[in-house]
Order: C-alpha cells, then sequence, then structure tokens
C-alpha cells in the first residue's frame, strides 16, 4: 500500500512474517544465567551448583549455527527499520504484513482521532495526575485492611507512562480504515486493570447463549435442527468496545458483583471498592499520538485488560433484554460481538430493528446465508437435508495461509504445535470422512509451503499430552544452546519454557510513540565520573530519570550514606556527568535485576565505584 517500490530481498524478507525469528550471532547470555537463577532460588545450594556448572559448560561450549536469513535479507531489513517514509506493521487481521507510508498512516489515524463523539484532544500529558489518584486510592484501601502489603506495592504506579495508541490496517475493508488499539502496557493502570479482570471474569460466560471457542459451538450444533422456513444469520456488533456506554457497563456490574456469593473468596474489597475502581479505570482512557493527548469520550479502549470483559457483560444484558421481549429466535450463540442465529426468514428484518432499537449506541448488522452454508468464527456451518447441521472449517478472504515458517528460530516444540493445532482443527470441526481428508490435505500443502519436511508432518499425532512439573524457567531461545540446558534442569523437575529473540516484529516494532530510555522502569544503569574512569551501576523499579532525581539529590545535600555516587563524588571533589547517565539491561522482576546489576558490576572491576561487591557465583565470572 506504500509508494515504496520494494526490491526482491524487501519482499523476501518481509514475507517470512513478524513471527519469524532470525539467528544471531549474538548470545543473550545474561538473559539466560539471570533466568535460572531466578528458577532454582529454593533448590538446596548442592542442586544449585551442579546446574550452575552444566550451564556454564553448555554457554562456554555453543557455537552459534548457520543464518537462517541471507545476508541482503539481513541489510534490507536493517534498510526498512530505518526508512522512515514507510511504516510495517501486521494486518488486523489474516496475517498479512502491510506496508503504507507514513503520511497516509498519520492521514488515516489523524481522521479517526477527528471524530468528536468519541475522542477529543487534551493539552497536556494527565498521566501524572491519573497515576497520583490512584495511588491515593490504593493507599486508601490498604490502610482500611482490604489490601494485603504485597497488593499495594504490585498494584500502585511509579513513573507510569501515558498509553500509546497505534493502528491495524483492515485489509478485509473498503478504503482500509485502521482499528484503533491502545497500548496500556507500562501505563500506571494496567496492572490494577490486570487485577481486576481477574476479579470480574468469573462473572462473565455464565449465560446459555455464548460460547468459549468453535469446538464448543460445534458441540451445541450436534444436539440442534432447523424447519424449511429458518434461516441462518450472522449479527456483528459495529464498533463493539468504543460503542459501550461506560455507565451502563458499570451499573450492570455492580448487580452481578452484588449477586455474587462467591465474591468474597477471591477478594476482600467491597462491591463499592471493586465498582469505583472499575469506574476509574473504564474513565481515565487518555493516551498520546505523535506527542497530542486525547481522551476517550465514549465507549472502552481496546487495549484495556477489562475492556473484553466489560463488554461482555453488556452484550449478556442485550441479550436478556432480546429474549425477554422476543421468541422468534430458534439458536442463538455469541462469541463478544459475534453472534450466529437461526430465525424464522420473514423475521430477519424486523428482529433487526428491534435488537438496533435496545441502545442507542450499539449498533448491529447482518448477514444470511448463502447457499445454505453460513460461517461462524473458523467453522462454516451447512444445512443438511435431514434438519441437521454439519461443519468444516472456515477461513476468511484476507486469510494468507502463513504460519510459523520451520526455517524461522524457534525451538521444535513450537512448530510442532503449529502442525498439531491444525491438524486438530481438520478432525474436529470436519462432519464427514471426506471434509477431513480434504482439510488435512490442505493443511499438509499450506505448511509444506512454510517449509514444513513431510518427516516432520507424519510425526504429529493430534493428541497432546503435558507432563506436571515443579517449577518452571522461560529462556531466550538459542537453537542448540537452549535445549542442552533444558535437559541440565529436567531432573531437578524445572520445566523450560522457550522465548524466541530477534523476531522480525521485535526489530521493526510497532508504530507506537517511543518512550524514552530515561522514562522505562525496572532498569540496571550505568552512571559515570567525569573526572575519573570509575562507573557506577545500580538497579531500579523506578525509571532512571526519577533515580537519577535521588541520587542528584544526595550528592547536593552531601548525604553519601543514601548514595554511593554521592560517597565518591564527595569524598574524591569530583563532578558526576548525569547527561550520559544510560541504561544497560532492563528487566521488571526484582531477583532477575538484582543479577543483572551484580554481573554487569563484576564487569567493570576495579572500575566499579559500587560500594560491596555484589554476590556473583563464581563459576559465572568465565562465562560473563
Amino acid at each position: 500500500m506504500s509508494s515504496k517500490i520494494l526490491s526482491e530481498d524487501d519482499i523476501s524478507i518481509l514475507q517470512k512474517g513478524f513471527n519469524f525469528a532470525i539467528t544471531s550471532n549474538f548470545v543473550p547470555k545474561l538473559d539466560i544465567v539471570s533466568e535460572i537463577e531466578g528458577g532454582i532460588s529454593n533448590l538446596s545450594s548442592g542442586d544449585k551448583e551442579i546446574i550452575r556448572v552444566e550451564v556454564s559448560k553448555a554457554l562456554k561450549s555453543y557455537r552459534p549455527p548457520k543464518s537462517n536469513v541471507t545476508r541482503k535479507e539481513r541489510e534490507s531489513l536493517k534498510q526498512l527499520k530505518n526508512d522512515d517514509s514507510i511504516i510495517i506493521l501486521k494486518a488486523d487481521k489474516g496475517n498479512c504484513t502491510v506496508v503504507l507510508d507514513s503520511d497516509e498512516y498519520c492521514s488515516k489515524m489523524r481522521d479517526l482521532l477527528e471524530d468528536g463523539d468519541t475522542y477529543e484532544a487534551i493539552r497536556r500529558d494527565p498521566i501524572k495526575k491519573v497515576e497520583r489518584d490512584l495511588n491515593s486510592k490504593l493507599l486508601k484501601l490498604k490502610r482500611e485492611g482490604k489490601f494485603s502489603e504485597s497488593n499495594y506495592f504490585r498494584l500502585r504506579s511509579t513513573d507510569g507512562v501515558i498509553p500509546r495508541i497505534y493502528g491495524l490496517v483492515k485489509i478485509h475493508k473498503e478504503g482500509f480504515p485502521l482499528r484503533p488499539i491502545v497500548s496500556m502496557i507500562d501505563s500506571p493502570l494496567y496492572e490494577v486493570s490486570k487485577y481486576l479482570a481477574s476479579i470480574i471474569s468469573p462473572l462473565v460466560g455464565k449465560t446459555n447463549f455464548s460460547v468459549k471457542n468453535s469446538m464448543e459451538f460445534i458441540e451445541v450444533l450436534k444436539t440442534c435442527s432447523w424447519s424449511d422456513d429458518d434461516v441462518m444469520v450472522s449479527f456483528d456488533v459495529v464498533n463493539l468496545f468504543t460503542s459501550v456506554p461506560v455507565d451502563l457497563a458499570v451499573n450492570i456490574l455492580k448487580d452481578r458483583l452484588r449477586n455474587d456469593d462467591s465474591l468474597s473468596e477471591r477478594t476482600d474489597l467491597l462491591v463499592e471498592d471493586l465498582v469505583d475502581l472499575v469506574d476509574f479505570c473504564l474513565n481515565c482512557t487518555d493516551f498520546v499520538f505523535r506527542g497530542d493527548f486525547f481522551h476517550q469520550r465514549f465507549g472502552c479502549a481496546m487495549g484495556n485488560p477489562i475492556s473484553a470483559l466489560v463488554a461482555n457483560i453488556v452484550m449478556e444484558d442485550l441479550e436478556a433484554r432480546i429474549f425477554s421481549n422476543n421468541s422468534v429466535i430458534k439458536i442463538w450463540r455469541r462469541f463478544v460481538d459475534d453472534i450466529w442465529a437461526v430465525l424464522p426468514r420473514e423475521e430477519v428484518v424486523s428482529f433487526l430493528t428491534l435488537i438496533n432499537d435496545l441502545e442507542a449506541s450499539i449498533k448491529f448488522t447482518f448477514e444470511t446465508e448463502t447457499n445454505r452454508t453460513l460461517p461462524f468464527l473458523d467453522v462454516i456451518v451447512h444445512r443438511m437435508e435431514d434438519g441437521k447441521f454439519s461443519t468444516s472449517v472456515f477461513r476468511k478472504a484476507s486469510q494468507t495461509n502463513r504460519y510459523l515458517d520451520f526455517q524461522s528460530n524457534h525451538p521444535l516444540c513450537h512448530k510442532l504445535s503449529v502442525v498439531r493445532s491444525l491438524t486438530n482443527r481438520a478432525y474436529q470441526f470436519s462432519s464427514t470422512s471426506q471434509q477431513r481428508n480434504s482439510e488435512v490435505n490442505f493443511v499438509r500443502d499450506v505448511l509444506s509451503s512454510n517449509n514444513y519436511p513431510k518427516s516432520v508432518l507424519d510425526r504429529v499425532r493430534t493428541d497432546s499430552r503435558l507432563k506436571e512439573k515443579n517449577r518452571s524457567v522461560v529462556i531466550p531461545y538459542v537453537k542448540g544452546l537452549s535445549e542442552r540446558i533444558s535437559r541440565v534442569l529436567r531432573p531437578f523437575k524445572i520445566s523450560t519454557f522457550y522465548k524466541p529473540i530477534n523476531k522480525i516484529s521485535t526489530i521493526l516494532g510497532l508504530p507506537k510513540d517511543p518512550i524514552k530510555n530515561e522514562n522505562v522502569c525496572g532498569v540496571v544503569y550505568q552512571v559515570n565520573c567525569r573526572d575519573c574512569e570509575k562507573q557506577y551501576i545500580g538497579q531500579t523499579t523506578n525509571s532512571l530519570a526519577t533515580r537519577l532525581k535521588q541520587h542528584r539529590a544526595a550528592c547536593q545535600h552531601l548525604q553519601v550514606e543514601k548514595s554511593a555516587l554521592a560517597e565518591h563524588a564527595v569524598a574524591n571533589d569530583h563532578a558526576i556527568d548525569w547527561t550520559n547517565a544510560k541504561v544497560v539491561h532492563r528487566e521488571t522482576r526484582w531477583r532477575q535485576r538484582l543479577f543483572a546489576e551484580a554481573i554487569h558490576t563484576k564487569q567493570r572491576g576495579s572500575m566499579a565505584m559500587n560500594r560491596a561487591d555484589m554476590n556473583l557465583p563464581p563459576v559465572y565470572l568465565s562465562v560473563l
């Protein structure tokens, strides 16, 4: 969609998909070791030492594999990343990669944000006030004994950043509009919204009209039938998240919480406390786009952890009203805002009018069956002559049939899960053996085009077995090395999960407003002395900017007991180079961050101005 002419190498690297991981000569030793140290903290000292020795051996002897992309493809990816004239992002659906001009992307986003009924521009960043108000509410609840100390410190915010909006292209819609996504990660409300979602989620999905997934829908169809005057219809809500009235959602939630007998088992908070926090989170819908600040005036932000739950609650309330006033519906099943129904053919138009009159902001569109078939979720439903329904796998027109490429630097278990899930779907969604065989053959052809060898396709069965383990670690995936480390941990009942690194999505990034390094929280940082070669390594839960303010204050007030930087500056009459302070590692978890700090301090040797030598297992010294 851009004016840029892509070279063959550009296309070659981009068509591998955002999930493709590129092999690298760099081994993230620090991340691997710090993760393992966090995972073995409860083992005996003898077991720890055995693991450390074996992991160190593996790191020392490892040799990187051959690259899975060409040199020209690497150069193309670097050039594409640095080309400010274009934006590269995933499509809203279909696993398609979209390239468009930056100006066009910004224009589409600006057009979207000019919808005065939904958004309004605001003059300044409001996030500090949001953070103060949230922390004040949480502190009040802690003092009232409704919040534990650990919950309070986990949910309170320090140095949160304003949510950032970006758009995904709807390539299946005319004019290619954008779907707005508000990223709340690192914002003050992110953790508390996740906490509230865990409390609210048991209240959702208890009706007889919703389904959790395609398989549950298929099981429902096995008990259903149709008659000659019936028609299958699918209904869809137009922009559900931004159409949900927050006041309505909060009132419905309040009634459900009051009638929930098990609420006290999940939280010590009262209904009024929960409703107040939910209302606060849903109404603090501020975000930034290209340095300009906005407030969402109506609806829920797509990206807030509680938005989907709130939308579901409103849809369930609408369903209750629909069924209390209408008896023409034969079958009705819903997944969030997608609905599959069977009702008399002559009642469709009048029924649409009825449901569109229930709530002013929530409007439905509809589609009726074609040639006795109608899709829903990943299933296409067929009306059979005997009055029953059959099903098969459905793919949207925007589906690219691009899956995790077998050449990607992912662990084999991830690739086998792709084969297994597609094969399972072929067996579970197909009502007849002919449909099943056809789908299995299609899956094999598609995966072959994604470079899966026949030997891998043949070895996968439709069942999967999970082994229960006591502990787990998540380590960056390095082909050959990560598997060896997994074998080291297995005898100690520690299961290993792999996190692919160097993915194309990570390299290209999302078109969000960047967060400055000094505003990122949970970091290990370095500060240099201006008058000598000494360096200070520190770690902080807060942002670097906030921690530097504390160091500077200690220096100014000669509080040497509060800061090793202040001690060095005062004792030697040296000046600290505040301007060039930098983040050397990011890690949000405290134990792993302490270990990373110890490693960086040890690497500086005598140049480190830290007061004490960090406790670092000596076996790692030659490795790190």
